[in-house]
Order: C-alpha cells, then structure tokens, then sequence
C-alpha cells in the first residue's frame, strides 16, 4: 500500500512538473537558414500554464565526432501567468552548433527533412534544473543549409562550387534590392541575402548568434526596440571582424534614432536631413547607369532610373575623427556638393570599430522611392559591391547566355575551386606520437601473439607429443597476450594529459585578444574530466565546445558503441547548493582516448602586441613609421596590408589625371621579437638600399635553406593580370599563381604543406580585398583556358581580415616560429595548467595616420574593384 501511495504521489508531482509550460521551437537560423560548423540561434518559445515562476533549463542535444551527445544548456526563468489576466508567452533565445554527421540516415540534418523528423535529429527540451526532462519541445519550421540554399537558387554561376557571403538585411518598411545578383558573373562568392523584420525577436542576443554572418545591413528599422544585450552582440560582431553598413533612415523625425542607439559604431554625427530636388547624381554613379547610352540594355536602365520622382533626402553627417570617406556627394557634372561652410558633404562614410569595419550612407538605399517601380532601377550590385567594399567584377547576364553566346563572360566562366578548410580542420589536432605509439603496440601484439600462439606453441607441443592441446595453449596465450597488451598501453600511454592545437590570435587596438583555438586533447584517464578556460575578461563571450567539423569533410559515419554525454552551458547557470556552470567550463567523460574542442578566449595575453606608428604620404615612400614586435614570439610570414587611396598615379581614358586607389603589401620572412620594421626604409624607392624588392610572380618567399633568412617583398593588390591587367608589382598574379590555377572544371581540397609557410593564409585573411580570378583568353578570343580559381572556406571564414583594411587600418599577419608553440591562452585539465604544442597563427590590428591623403575628395568616385587607366612604374 506504501509503495502504491508512493507511486501516485511521484504520478502527481510528474504531473505538476509537466504542467508548467508547453511550448515549441519557434525559429532556428535566420530565416529557416544555417551555415554547417557554426553556431546557431534559436528562438523557444514557451506558454506557462501555471500562474507560478519556473526555473528550469532549456537543452538541445546533438552529437560530436564521437558521437557522444553534447547537450547545449541554457537556465530560464518562466513568470507564471496572473490569475485574472491573458496567458503570455515567453521567448528566451538558445544556441548549438548542429551536429557534423553526412547523411541523414547516419542522423545528418537533411535538406528536406520535415519538422517532425528535423526534431528527431535535433532534439530540444525543456528540463527541470536538475536536468529532468518535462516536455519535449518541437521544431516548427524545416531547416537548410546556406550552401544549398545557394545551389537551389540558381545563385551560383560557376560549374564547380562557389562559397557564398551571407547579408543578414533588417528594414521595416523597404525591402532593399538584392535581386540583381541573380544575373550576374564576375563574384568571388556568391551572395545569400536574408531579410528580417521582427528584430526584437529574430536578432540573437549573443554574439555566437551571427557566426554564420558576413555582413549586417541595418536599413529603416527601428533600433530602439533592441534589448542592451541585443546591442552588446552586435557591438561585439564588428569587433569581432563583422562588417556592419548603416543606410541612414531619413524619415521625419526618424533619422536621430541610430545615433542615439548605436553611439559607439556610427562612424558619423548626424545633424539632420535635407531634400534635394536632383536627379541623384551620386547614387547613378555609383549603379554605373550611363547617360545617353546607345546600348539598348543601358537605355533601359536609363529610363527607370530617369522615371524617378524627388524631391530626394539626404542626411547631413559630421564625419568623426578616423573615419574615412570612399564617396563624397557630387553633382551631375562630379564636382562635389558643399554645405554652407564650403565643405563638402560625405555620402559613404566607414571607421574600424575592433577589428571591424561601420559604414554609414547617407540615403536610406532601401527606400522605395529609389528602387522605382517593382525595382525600376537597376545597377545595385555595382551599388553595394562599393558599399560593403567587395573585389567583384560584376558583370550581367539577364538572359543567362554562356561564354559562346556573350564573350564579356569568357572570362569568369569555369575554373577549379579549391578548398582551404581541409588542412587548417583536419591536420593540426592530431597527436600523432600517440597514434604511432597505439600502433606500433598494436603490431607488437599481433607478432608476439602469431609467433607465440600459432606455430611456436605448436613446436613446442608436438616435440612432447601433446600437440592436442594446441588450442586451448593458443587460447590461453591469447587471453594472457591480451592482459599484456592492456597492461602496455596503460603503461606506454599514462602521464599528463597531452595537447596539440591551431590557435588563431588576433589583437585590435583598445580591444581584449580574441583567440579561436581548435586541439586535440588526449587525457590518459577514465570518467569525466573538467576541462577549464582560465582568465578570460569578464562580460566578455568567451567558451569551450566539442570541435565541429564541417560535413563536408567528416567521412566517418560509423556508430561508437558506450556513448555519453556532457553538458556545453551556453549562458551562465546558477543552481542551489551547486557549483555555477559556465560556458568556459565543461565536463567531458574519458575513455582514455583522445578528443577534439574548439574555444573561443577573449582576454588579455601574456606577451604584447605590434607597437609604433604608420603613416600614408602622396609620394614615395608612400608608406611610413617604425613598427616593433612586442608580441614576445619571432613571427614567420609576415604580410601587412593597407588601402591606400593615392597608391600609384594613374592617367584616365578620358585624359585626366589623379591616383589610383589600391592596397599596399609589404612582406617580411622573418621578424624576430624586438625587431623594428622601418617601414619608411622599405618603402623607399625601387633599389635604394634598405627597400623592399617588387613583388614577382617567381619571387620565393623564404629560403628553404635557411628559414630565418630574411627577405622582403613589396607591392600592390591589383586585379587578375590575365588579359591586360596590370602586371607590375602584382601580390594577385603572385598568389593565384603558387599552383592554384588548373585547366577545366574541378573540386579539389588544398593540403596545405608547411603550417609555418602557409600558402592558404593570405587568401584567407584577404579573402575580401582579392579580386575575382579570370580565364585566360585567347587573342582571337575563339577560346580560353578555364583555369580561373575559386575559394572555398568552409569552416575558415572567421580568418578574414578584410574589414580592417576596408576601415582604414592596417592588418598584419604571421605564422608562428615552430609548431610546437604553447596554448596562446591558460587552460586547465582537472586543475592542472595543460601547454599543449601547435601552430600559433596571428593577426594584428595596427591605426594608421591618413591625415596626408584624406584632406580632400577623390574626384573620381569609381569602385576600386573596376578602376579605368594603367599603372605607371
């Protein structure tokens, strides 16, 4: 009777636990979208239906690479419902990285998964604080991936496959026009383009949530409905390396609301707005619409753009100190457009925040009365190409001709992608001195058991003539070679727990290092084992996570018997009587065997950084100062790029002179700790002593002979220098041609050779200010060589340092002195401090003095990624 009594009372107390809340997973992504490897937000919402608080936890259960279950935790606090009033729901936003399997038979997230079955594989729940689940919590929406998103859209113009940018666009009431990428070649990525509304709810609170996001386009929307932790994320995205564009809204009494809300990013004061009865000049520039065209394609641009009605608002800005302006206001004859001072007015203006970049337009580019009539207008590619400072070539095809059909498009057509995720991924997390050793105990074993079970104990038996007890003597050494084996392993691989890690620093000006580390850690041990970041800064994202590989390149789909699971805590949890769980800290059970991470550190490093000053000067040497490691560590493979908008004279087709804006590269083999960089000496012209040599497309970089050796390489980030392009000076024409370039139509993972020589660095932390690769094509232009390259960075995309160069800094980068460097940042296993050894990749953020180049506008408001007129030199 007592245990039936029992009984129904643990009935009833499950009954009330299970009544507090009902709910569902209300979004996952942005817009049913998600980039694999990344993590990814999602929205639960939740109904009490009870009218007292609740406090639980919210948990997402996926896989690692072992297939143990990694469960994503979050605490909640649920407010029951008043008696006499409406029942509210409740949201509270979560975040995962989804699990890396392939197929969806293998517990993969398929691309036409129905709800239902995508809540199989990406299980969420909502549990008591103990960790009791109550209530499972169903997806409502299906779930794909940005690549094939891509695909089914028909975005991708190239045979082989493209990557692509993702633009997370906010607005209220314009959606801004990006549909023209559709029809157009000439990119070197493709471009997903997502669009919100609801940004109270659908704009993640953390900045883990806009990992998958390259650039976020804030339009009209009304920044006063974010929450502080909202604003912090986003804050903390450009920081980060995220690019941010604000199209300044010019409604009436609208336009003070991002200044008031977004104090720290807008790179501009706004004083107000203004009306001009014109015919937008700047904007028609920049779309490239041509006046009086004889193309019928270019009249009809024309004419929508023509058929526009103003009067148009501008806002009136004051630019703030270290901002930068790439276009300036102009009338319908260039000359630029002055206020009552005589100065005159920006239209894009951008500044580094962290190690991002804020670009400010003074038109809100999303109103309707500049897109026409079902989005008349046209030539918006050119338009936000300049905007988000992207290397492309647009060039159209609305009637999707081929190469055959229309030769403007021989030369992006093709060409071999290659992936450069494969090496960084895959290759530095293994420890391979104890593979070697599992192995070479796994041959030993098999040797001595053959000799000695098979025909040794045969011999022996037969020469006293029991040769019939063969079997049970092979049996009894199997069982005792077994016991030995064991008993080497244990003792062979017992000690400290053992590391091997890639690790990727960088250090912006007035900003905590941000280090993302992937290793492999071998802890010699069985049952669960804390594994713990130590001093990172405090309010600032920093976390440990099971390593997620991208399912491109996870082939192992077998299925591990005995798995366990551990928790990944993605907010701090604070529970009675027990110890609060942090996303720096997990448990992980151990099984003796290696396992594989990825963290995120924000902190203060031992070392130093890059210290000094640089200067751009009009003439040669056009780049100046002194620049000092100070980092602690001798740095390999050292690039440092800046934009410099006087970088060489040019002469236009029109006849008129100015400069042709470029990035400048300087490259130095070895820079040892302490060292100055006089970077006036080495920009010095060609062959006085102490100058950097010209960059040529057979310079070699480092002396294999004598890896300290120093050398110094200088030049330009031009365009591609197949057909006619520049060739002088040419860092593009050097880097497409270390055997990237191969003849057809391909896919192919790059193997990158040598961590401390690292070919796919420069193409990783550029990948933005780099040109679009083009085909080689015959002077009869009948034919042409497919060999044009691609890029993809799968699980790399965080390497970018494009948006530092794009806001006027310059970016340094470099390769660590050996391969068996420290962990950059302090981590403990079970208490105990863990180095590790690997490859320690750094990026620097360094401010630079534009004050000599920046006194006035550039006549020319031409992108840079398609400037007119030759180099000279």
């Amino acid at each position: 009777m007592r245990f039936l009594l029992a009984g129904f009372l643990c009935l009833c107390l499950s009954t009330v636990a299970f009544a507090q809340a009902r709910g569902e997973v209300e979004s996952i992504g942005f817009g049913g979208a998600y980039r694999p490897g990344c993590w990814t937000p999602m929205v639960i919402r939740l109904t009490p239906t009870t009218g007292g608080t609740f406090n639980g936890r919210i948990e997402v259960v996926q896989e690692d690479l072992d297939q143990d279950q990694v469960i994503f935790t979050r605490q909640i606090n649920l407010t029951g419902n008043s008696p006499s009033g409406p029942v509210t729901d409740q949201r509270f936003w979560m975040y995962f990285i989804p699990q890396p399997n392939r197929s969806t038979d293998k517990g993969g997230i398929g691309q036409n998964l129905s709800p239902r079955d995508l809540s199989e594989i990406i299980k969420v729940r909502l549990c008591t604080d103990t960790g009791k689940e109550l209530v499972k919590l169903p997806i409502t929406q299906t779930l794909t991936s940005a690549d094939a998103l891509n695909a089914a859209s028909g975005l991708s113009s190239s045979a082989a496959s493209r990557g692509q940018k993702t633009v997370l666009a906010v607005y209220d009431h314009s959606r801004p026009n990006f549909d023209e990428y559709r029809g157009v070649v000439g990119l070197t990525e493709d471009v997903l383009w997502i669009m919100t509304q609801r940004i109270g709810t659908e704009l993640p609170d953390d900045v883990r949530g806009y990992d998958a996001i390259d650039v976020l386009l804030w339009d009209d929307a009304d920044p006063m409905k974010l929450s502080p932790d909202q604003v912090t994320a986003i804050e903390a995205f450009v920081k980060r390396g995220g690019k941010l564009v604000f199209a300044q809204d010019t409604a009436t009494n609208q336009w003070k609301r991002n200044d008031a809300r977004f104090a720290l990013l807008m790179p501009v004061s706004v004083q107000g707005v203004e009306e001009r009865d014109d015919k937008l000049p700047t904007l028609r520039r920049l779309a490239r619409v041509q006046a009086n065209s004889i193309d019928l394609y270019e009249r009809e641009r024309e004419r929508g753009w023509d058929q526009l009605k103003g009067p148009f608002r501008y806002a009136i800005g004051q630019v703030k100190p270290e901002a930068i302006v790439p276009v300036w206001q102009t009338n319908e004859t260039g000359e630029p457009v002055l206020d009552a001072a005589g100065k005159p007015k920006p239209y894009v203006v951008r500044w580094g925040v962290g190690s991002g970049s804020v670009t400010w337009i003074a038109q809100d580019v999303g109103d309707k009365q500049l897109l026409g009539e079902r989005a008349s207008t046209s030539g918006w590619p050119y338009v936000w190409d300049l905007i988000f400072d992207w290397p492309n070539e647009p060039t159209p095809n609305p009637r999707a001709q081929t190469a055959t059909e229309n030769p403007k498009l021989a030369p992006y057509s093709g060409g071999t992608a290659w992936e450069l995720g494969t090496s960084f991924l895959k290759k530095y997390m293994d420890l391979d001195s104890t593979s070697a050793a599992l192995i070479g105990i796994a041959v030993l074993f098999f040797v001595v058991y053959w000799v000695a079970a098979g025909p040794g104990s045969f011999l022996v038996l037969s020469k006293k003539g029991k040769a019939t007890l063969s079997w049970f003597t092979f049996a009894a050494i199997a069982i005792g070679a077994t016991g030995v084996t064991v008993g080497i392993v244990k003792l062979v691989l017992r000690g400290a727990p053992q590391l091997k890690h890639l690790s990727l620093v960088r250090v912006a000006p007035g900003q905590p290092a941000i280090v993302h580390s992937e290793f492999g850690l071998y802890i010699p041990r069985d049952g669960a084992q804390r594994i713990e970041l130590k001093d990172a800064a405090p309010n600032k994202t920093s976390y440990i996570t099971a390593f997620n590989l991208h399912p491109a390149f996870n082939n192992n789909e077998d299925t591990f018997p005995a798995r366990q699971e551990y928790h990944v805590p993605v907010k701090e949890m604070h529970e009675p009587d027990r110890e609060a769980q942090d996303p720096k800290v997990i448990r992980v059970p151990y099984r003796s065997t290696l396992k594989k991470f990825q963290a995120e550190w924000v902190g203060n490093l031992s070392g130093g950084g890059i210290e000094g000053s640089v200067k751009l000067a009009p003439e040669t040497p056009i780049v100046r100062g002194t620049l000092t490691n100070k980092t602690g560590q001798n740095l390999r493979y050292v690039y440092l790029v800046v934009h410099h908008p006087m970088a060489v004279p040019r002469q236009n087709e029109d006849g008129t002179e100015d400069f042709r804006p470029l990035d400048v590269v300087l490259y130095i083999s070895y820079w040892p700790d302490g060292a100055d960089l006089k970077l006036t000496d080495l920009f010095e012209a060609r062959n006085k002593q102490g100058s950097a040599d010209y960059i040529n497309a057979n310079a070699q970089l480092v002396d294999s002979s004598n890896p300290t050796a120093y050398r110094a390489f200088k030049g330009y980030i031009w365009e591609d220098a197949r057909n006619g392009g520049a060739t002088f000076a040419n860092w593009t024409d050097f880097w497409y041609g270390q055997s990237w370039r191969r003849v057809g139509y391909d896919n192919r993972d790059y193997d990158e050779a040598d961590p401390l020589n690292p070919k796919g660095l420069p193409i990783l932390s550029f990948f933005d200010r780099l040109p679009v690769s083009r085909n080689l094509i015959t002077r009869d232009k009948n034919s042409s060589q497919f060999d044009r390259v691609d890029f993809l960075r799968r699980g790399v995309r965080e390497f970018d340092m494009s948006a530092s160069v794009s806001a006027g800094n310059m970016a340094i980068v470099a390769a660590s002195d050996t391969r068996e460097e420290k962990l950059p940042f302090p981590l403990e296993v079970q208490g105990d401090r863990i180095d590790g050894k690997g490859t320690v990749l750094y990026q620097f953020v360094v401010g630079v003095d534009r004050s000599a180049v920046s006194s006035k506008p550039n006549p020319s408001t031409r992108p840079t990624s398609q400037p007119k007129g030759k180099a000279e030199g």
